[in-house]
């Protein structure tokens, strides 16, 4: 996919997005890459609840240039 704003070849991936109250965190996880394993506060949290208990992801896009993320979301 090609970025809007510059023409550039964006990073496909995966928007995620944790919803536990406490700690929100949002992040983008490009195709392929390594999880990214949470410490501190945010990682005792999703011990307790488990891993995916309250995270959605999200189809997404991230231009390197521009620093944007665009994100395919279903309304539900």
């Amino acid at each position: 996919m090609k970025c809007p704003y510059c023409q550039n070849e964006m990073t496909p991936g995966k928007l995620e997005v944790d919803t536990t109250p406490a700690v929100p965190v949002r992040r983008f996880v490009a195709d392929g890459a390594e999880p990214v394993k949470e410490k501190g506060l945010h990682g005792f949290m999703t011990r307790i609840k488990g891993s995916d208990a309250a995270e959605q992801r999200f189809k997404a896009f991230r231009c390197e240039t521009c620093r944007k993320v665009f994100a395919e979301y279903g309304l539900e």
